[in-house]
């Protein structure tokens, strides 16, 4: 049984000559540009993300300023409380 090797490309019957000229400068100037053309998209989604991010840090800053009030507030209630039963009780 004769086994095949993926790196060589004599066993799959094809000339390293053969696949080392197919590369010509125009097929590789036509693969960067699509790959400049994805690494662009790439970096657009990621500002769209960001800005994304940018808008729930304010969201979660005013989550997070309501909820001190909210606290203080609860804070103030259970304090007048205390204070009216240790008025009552003395």
């Amino acid at each position: 049984m004769r086994r095949y090797r993926v790196n060589d490309p004599a066993s799959c019957g094809i000339d390293a000559n053969m696949a080392r000229r197919a590369w010509t400068d125009e097929r590789l100037d036509e693969r960067m540009a699509a790959m400049d053309q994805t690494v662009d998209r790439i970096y657009g989604e990621l500002e769209g993300i960001r800005q994304e991010i940018r808008g729930l840090r304010s969201d979660f800053a005013s989550l997070q300023d309501r909820l001190v009030q909210i606290g203080f507030g609860l804070v103030g209630v259970l304090t007048a409380a205390l204070v009216a039963l240790t008025v009552a009780l003395a």
